[in-house]
Order: structure tokens, then sequence, then C-alpha cells
């Protein structure tokens, strides 16, 4: 392919504008480069463009709430797995149950999960490190509490196997 054509790319930041998301926009070619490294920085768009903060209670205020998104992503993984141990053990009583209501109640809760694990990866790839830092934060604590609150997670394979 030949590219002669096409001249050469100025890759300086001239003409470049701070979105405020870790992203240059250069003005000249339209194209975006993204920043690929972490910052400590107060200035950050999160996921929505009405969610920019540019202070130091703004970044503050920000981590506490992706802090709590984090944490309630760890609480719609132990209700999974709760209601996960309910139907196997539902399933072993003799009765009429409503599987197909239970089927859809957890496939609309991992499309939720799935949702919520989405939005909080693109919160880490804005690449702000207090942003970041509050991901893990509250998704440890989430773990820390959720954790026994989590059947799957003590089961053991004797309760699985050997029909007790």
């Amino acid at each position: 392919m030949d590219h002669a054509g096409h001249g050469s790319m100025d890759m300086s930041m001239q003409g470049a504008e701070d979105t405020g998301m870790g992203m240059m926009m250069d003005m000249d070619h339209g194209g975006m480069m993204m920043q690929m490294y972490f910052t400590f920085t107060q200035k950050a768009t999160i996921l929505f463009k009405g969610w920019e903060v540019d202070s130091a209670g703004g970044i503050i205020g920000s981590m506490f709430a992706v802090f709590f998104m984090a944490l309630l992503f760890e609480a719609f993984k132990a209700l999974r797995d709760r209601m996960t141990a309910r139907m196997k053990t539902q399933s072993k009583k003799p009765g009429k149950r409503n599987e197909w209501r239970d089927i859809l109640i957890q496939t609309l809760l991992q499309m939720l999960q799935l949702t919520w694990a989405y939005l909080l990866m693109l919160i880490f790839m804005t690449y702000n490190a207090w942003l970041c830092i509050a991901v893990i934060l509250g998704d440890g604590v989430g773990y820390l509490i959720f954790f026994n609150s989590r059947p799957l997670a003590m089961s053991t394979q004797e309760d699985d196997c050997c029909g007790s």
C-alpha cells in the first residue's frame, strides 16, 4: 500500500485540548490520543459529561460515590449467590416452584451485575488514580462485608456430593 500521498503526520500536541478524562483531542486532525498512565489529578470526567469534577471536594465526593458503586457490585454478586443456593435447595424439595421466575430474576441480576462491572471498568480506565483506589477499596470492603452471606463461597465438595 502506498502511503506517500498522506504526507507526514504531526504527532505534537499543538492544537490539542485536554478533555478532562485523560484524553487529548487533536483539533487539527480530529483524532484522539488517550493518556495511558495514572495521574493523581482533581480533574476528571466520570462516565457522563455531567459528572465532571475539577476540585478536591469534587474528586473526594466522586471517590465516595465510586467506592459505594464498587461495594454494591459485591452486594449484587452475593445476592445472586444466595438466589442460586436457594434454587438448589428448592430443587431438592418436592412440590411446586416457580423455576422460570427464578431464572428470569437471575438473568436480570446477571445483566445488572455485568453493566455495573463495565461501569466500574470505565471509571478505572479514566486512569485517575484517586478513582482507581476508590474502585479497589470499595470492592475489597464489599467482599469483606458480603463474603459470609455468600453461601456458594462457603460450600465444599462434600455439600455437592455423597447424597447426605
